[in-house]
């Protein structure tokens, strides 16, 4: 259901008629509608591989679990925010494991906890709202009057799927280019 029709369609009555049970059965298994996306984002979370010394340095390795996530997530459309701005109800447990990886390559780099903690937040709300652009956002953009608009109506013609899968590729890249120079900053501080 949320594959085919976005993370708004949920509704647990939905749900219960989808499976040929009441409403209230699920509420059985589950408090209400958090609780339930909670636990289909840990089993998409689940999914995602993370990365090993193998695959590059820290940053290469960051670039990896963003771009697996954000994979996995294009097809839960509206899950990934909301299961990010739910963990301080419903914990996903491999969420928390994407986190700690995250945290922990940030923190092996030599970034004090503050700046990880900021770093790995920032990384996981890049890669869960980097997904694809609805394919009608280019003919709307198009249609909207150029008078007054003409910066929006230039760059109209690169608003496609295609063209968010490289805006989140150069997004990554800066991002981690800027987590580098911030790395080399910090280790030349310290005597």
């Amino acid at each position: 259901m949320v594959r085919a029709d976005g993370l708004a369609a949920l509704t647990l009555r939905r749900l219960a008629d989808d499976l040929g049970v009441t409403a209230a059965a699920l509420y059985r298994h589950v408090r209400d509608k958090d609780e339930l996306v909670s636990l289909l984002g840990d089993a998409v979370f689940e999914q995602v591989e993370l990365p090993t010394a193998a695959d590059g340095d820290w940053a290469e390795q960051l670039a990896i679990i963003a771009r697996r996530t954000r994979t996995v997530l294009a097809d839960y459309p509206g899950l990934g925010l909301y299961v990010v701005d739910s963990m301080r109800i419903f914990p996903s447990a491999n969420a928390l494991r994407l986190a700690d990886a995250s945290l922990r390559l940030l923190l092996d780099a030599g970034f004090d906890p503050k700046t990880a903690a900021t770093a790995q937040f920032a990384l996981r709300h890049f890669a869960s709202a980097g997904l694809p652009v609805d394919p009608s956002l280019r003919a709307a953009v198009m249609s909207v009057p150029v008078n007054g608009f003409e910066s929006l109506y230039a760059v109209g013609p690169f608003l496609s799927p295609e063209d968010a899968d490289a805006g989140f590729e150069f997004g990554l890249r800066c991002f981690l280019t800027a987590l580098r120079i911030e790395a080399g900053s910090a280790s030349s501080a310290t005597p």
